[in-house]
């Protein structure tokens, strides 16, 4: 299709009033959208913001490098790719753990001029190298650090401002008329009895994939779940993190999600089964490409496209010899083949556009429109 076609189909479906390139943009004007959520494509990694048409930001981890952060503060600082304008002073960020693909482009939206009112994360990590080149050392420089990474001397000395705080199960953000809460973090979620003990990257040397914050957006009936790296022990021997979010009772009564970003790239420590019965989710977006990980495996997106999720990786999530998804050698996935229509591969960027009232969202990805319902809604997509 045409720039004219698209942009023509565009403008005739009231959402988005311009499409160049592989861009998108939403009309700052227009009354008819809640929320939008851009996934951005930055291999395997995560870059994800969510803006309000009154202006709000929030971003949740910013990639591996300084190619994904300057990618987030474009769409944060270009009207023509979030719709309301330049967002450079972003409300509230979070950092889901410290593994480089999720902190690596702190220090490039800094640069870039990107500024947070706050940015919150797992706490200090006595297992992270602290030193200016290291992945940790650069974002604890742009964050700044009151919990005892940096002298306050050293601080002062660099002009550091301090923005950085501990995410803690309960605390609650609005971006817009949208709510934005932490639902577990450290393995601490809503009822205690299900909290998983022994997960502070402060208290020793730890993998924080486990303990990834866990961040439920909602907008009325509409529900987007993000939680980086999260767990499960299904396949490998994991803390179920994934699981225990949910049966704290945490997601409410019904666990009812419209929007998954799939953990950990759709690994197969993650994405287990009980957790994907358990959310219904009508779309997944993995955030990911085929690298030395070779993610996202078979298995993942069995239980997703099982559950009747349609699926959207952002990159090209095949093996480039045999064109194919990895089979991670499990007897769950032997010979599992997705069918036709079920998994969106190179979708790119995938934004998520919410109506006003949280009732319908539409995703666009890999220059197409996808439509849903988010009330009562059985997993049912329509293109």
């Amino acid at each position: 299709m045409s720039n004219q076609a698209r942009l023509q189909q565009l403008i005739a479906a009231g959402i988005l009033i311009l499409a160049l390139g592989t861009g998108t943009a939403l009309s700052p004007n227009g009354g008819d959208w809640g929320l939008h959520i851009a996934i951005l494509d930055v291999g395997q990694a995560d870059a994800i913001a969510i803006v309000s048409p009154d202006g709000d930001a929030c971003v949740i981890d910013a990639g591996r490098d300084a190619a994904a952060g300057r990618k987030l503060a474009t769409f944060l600082q270009d009207a023509s790719e979030n719709g309301v304008g330049d967002l450079s002073a972003v409300k509230m960020g979070f950092a889901t753990h410290y593994d480089a693909d999720h902190i690596g482009g702190f220090d490039a939206l800094h640069e870039a001029g990107v500024t947070f009112g706050a940015v919150y994360d797992q706490g200090p990590s006595l297992g992270r190298r602290t030193g200016e080149k290291s992945a940790y050392g650069k974002y604890v420089s742009v964050v700044g650090d009151p919990n005892g990474n940096l002298e306050d001397d050293d601080a002062n000395e660099e002009g550091i401002e301090f923005v950085r705080q501990r995410a803690a199960y309960g605390l609650h953000w609005t971006v817009g008329d949208a709510q934005v809460q932490c639902v577990t973090v450290t393995g601490d979620t809503k009822d205690s009895a299900y909290d998983i003990a022994g997960l502070d990257p402060s208290a020793k040397d730890i993998d924080e994939n486990p303990g990834s914050i866990g961040l439920l957006v909602t907008l009325n009936d509409f529900e987007f779940y993000t939680a980086g790296d999260q767990t499960s022990h299904d396949w490998k021997t994991e803390p179920d993190t994934e699981v225990s979010v949910v049966n704290s009772g945490a997601l409410g009564a019904e666990n009812d999600i419209d929007v998954l970003k799939v953990s950990h790239h759709g690994s197969d420590t993650s994405t287990g089964a009980e957790f994907v019965k358990a959310l219904d989710p009508e779309v997944a977006v993995i955030s990911s490409t085929y690298a030395k990980d070779k993610l996202p495996k078979m298995v993942s997106i069995k239980q997703l496209v099982g559950n009747h999720a349609l699926v959207f990786i952002t990159g090209d999530g095949t093996n480039p010899d045999t064109h194919s998804f990895t089979d991670a050698k499990t007897k769950e996935d032997d010979g599992f083949t997705p069918p036709d229509g079920t998994v969106v591969n190179e979708a790119g960027d995938v934004h998520i556009i919410v109506a006003q009232d949280g009732s319908s969202y539409r995703v666009y990805a890999s220059g197409k429109w996808y439509e849903f319902s988010a009330v009562d809604s059985q997993n049912p997509h329509n293109n």
